[in-house]
């Protein structure tokens, strides 16, 4: 089975350290929510599971390939997608179809695997009948839901979600955390940094940092009983 393995694991912003001796595995299958108040290094940490950042010690494995060689961060990426907080970051396409169909393209799937996964993605996430659409046009949730769309087209085994719903009304925050906590189904395992408590109880498992490292990490249900571990 697949698993992001993380061995001692250091980062540091301009000498500040954000990350400090992290060791945990991730299993694909597991959703995962990240917990921890701000400036405890839960974005930094997401970022480097891909290769997105690379970290001053330690290292970051999945099914064996190392971040650090940058011949392998490609396929790394593959495997393993990542969502940024705000999806504008991600859409590059004036059209919905077209921006769905981006990274495949960069990927170079032949043109009927696109269509075919296009199709798929855009009822999978409830855009059929957006296709056509200035990607412009769209709401903030389907927005997102475009965004999580492109990823998931490209069958990462695991997705790196950064406060998805952050930026959500609370009836938009609710339909993306329910498809995200459906993703296992599609054989994409979630793993999520969020704030909010509520949210991380749908997770298999949570894990929580503080200053830079893990005090937490366990079944959802033990480790929220835990208030006096959190504090958000």
């Amino acid at each position: 089975p697949a698993v992001i393995q993380v061995r001692n694991l250091t980062f540091s912003y301009d000498d500040v350290a954000v990350l400090q001796d992290i060791s945990v595995d991730l299993a694909f299958g597991q959703s995962v929510a990240i917990l921890g108040p701000n400036g405890s290094g839960k974005s930094t940490f997401l970022r480097c599971l891909n290769g997105l950042l690379q970290p001053d010690g330690g290292d970051v494995l999945v099914d064996g390939l190392s971040t650090a060689n940058a011949a392998l961060v490609a396929d790394i990426r593959r495997r393993v997608g990542l969502l940024f907080q705000n999806p504008d970051e991600q859409i590059v396409s004036a059209l919905v179809d077209s921006d769905i169909a981006f990274g495949l393209e960069n990927l170079g799937y032949p043109h009927e695997e696109i269509v075919s996964r296009v199709d798929e993605a855009l009822v999978r996430f409830q855009l059929q009948t957006h296709r056509n659409r200035s990607t412009h046009a769209l709401s903030g949730g389907e927005r997102q839901r475009l965004a999580l769309a492109g990823v998931w087209a490209m069958r990462p085994r695991f997705l790196l979600l950064d406060e998805p719903t952050a930026l959500l009304d609370p009836k938009a925050g609710l339909e993306s955390l329910d498809l995200l906590f459906a993703l296992p189904g599609d054989g994409v395992t979630p793993v999520i940094v969020t704030h909010e408590a509520d949210a991380a109880a749908r997770a298999d498992r949570v894990i929580v940092l503080r200053e830079g490292r893990i005090v937490e990490d366990g079944p959802s249900g033990a480790v929220l009983s835990n208030a006096s571990r959190l504090t958000l």
